[in-house]
């Protein structure tokens, strides 16, 4: 009931109501008062001005009725849309790539992983979301994984979110285990293995108390893996185009250097956030193949999303292949430092900015 009131259209509504009705209300007694419609009736009273006093009252009495019947209709009204209203979910889900999965290196042969499901959402509404739980019900034989959150870089269970601001951004992980102990160890199940076990499931958070269901169908999970897994294959050598007669076309148009650094720049540019990982591939290779990473003549921002959960932010300093992990890319960090990061570990590149260009 306070949540009712303190919904602002539903406030500005009963408001509004009450002082319409008021208006309403008063203003045929105030018409019949100066009008000397309505007197006191005596015993001694003719039966002409009882007449006149009853038809008047009475008259009163029924536009009185049918206000208070307007009054609780209007009210009536209120509570259903604040029903509506209140159906829908605080938070606006991003479900693009709900699964973090990738390649583990195991006795030497590259092995994809599932890991977790892993969200991202926002608080869309004016008010900060105090209470955040949830959980994946497994729809097959009804086992439960409750949802976790990252705080100071770290996964804690909801419990220790105190409360979601609005227009505050919140990560979800969920995974498929409830007797994890290290979960930067945790390797996670093969697809196989993941699909025949765990789907489908429903994703189901409870948010102020309320509850809201998102169902991820066999069909759903099993093109998310394969699209997955197909667009993260990188290529032997670059440039990437996307069909032989763009890459025929390339050829024979023999581009000089700067049509090149252009066409790499617009490329890049007209991606959309975040890049999978085959398209970040291809937009390091447009760059290069551009001369665009030689002398550091561009800076590439980064902010890359890891399988293992965890954010790495800096810039592009460099790329290679080994023969053992394949392909990896050096990230420069704000104070100079390098790390290293393998293509298989890559989940997604939310921020790909070019800073400088000459």
């Amino acid at each position: 009931m306070i949540d009712f009131f303190l919904n602002k259209d539903i406030r500005n509504i009963v408001i509004g109501t009450i002082i319409t009705s008021v208006i309403l209300w008063a203003a045929p007694h105030l018409y019949a008062y100066l009008k000397g419609k309505v007197t006191d009736v005596s015993y001694g009273s003719s039966l002409s001005s009882v007449r006149t006093w009853v038809t008047t009252n009475l008259h009163i009495s029924l536009t009185t009725v049918l206000l208070i019947i307007t009054v609780i209709l209007t009210l009536l009204c209120a509570i259903w849309i604040h029903e509506i209203v209140g159906r829908k979910e605080p938070v606006k889900w991003t479900f693009d790539h709900f699964l973090s999965m990738g390649q583990l290196n195991e006795k030497g042969s590259m092995v994809w992983r599932i890991r977790c499901f892993n969200i991202q959402g926002i608080n869309i509404t004016d008010r900060p979301i105090k209470k955040i739980d949830g959980y994946i019900e497994v729809d097959r034989t009804g086992e439960r994984f409750p949802i976790k959150l990252t705080k100071d870089g770290n996964i804690v269970e909801a419990s220790h979110m105190l409360a979601l601001p609005p227009n505050e951004q919140i990560d979800i992980f969920v995974f498929f285990s409830n007797t994890i102990k290290d979960y930067s160890a945790w390797k996670g199940f093969e697809p196989s293995e993941f699909v025949a076990r765990y789907c489908p499931f429903t994703f189901i958070t409870i948010l102020n108390g309320k509850q809201y269901k998102h169902r991820f169908s066999m069909e759903h999970i099993k093109a998310f893996i394969d699209k997955r897994i197909s667009s993260s294959v990188p290529t032997e050598k670059g440039p990437v185009f996307k069909s032989r007669e763009e890459g025929e076309h390339a050829a024979s148009t023999q581009q000089s250097r700067p049509q090149q650094k252009d066409a790499a720049i617009n490329w890049c540019n007209k991606q959309e956030k975040p890049m999978a990982p085959k398209v970040f591939a291809e937009a390091v290779e447009r760059l290069e193949a551009g001369g665009l990473l030689d002398n550091r003549r561009i800076r590439v921002k980064l902010l890359i999303r890891k399988n293992d959960g965890t954010d790495l932010f800096g810039s592009l300093g460099g790329h290679g292949r080994s023969s053992q992990h394949g392909y990896h890319y050096d990230i420069v960090s704000e104070n100079g430092t390098s790390q290293k990061i393998f293509f298989s570990d890559i989940n997604t590149v939310s921020t790909f900015e070019i800073t400088k260009y000459d």
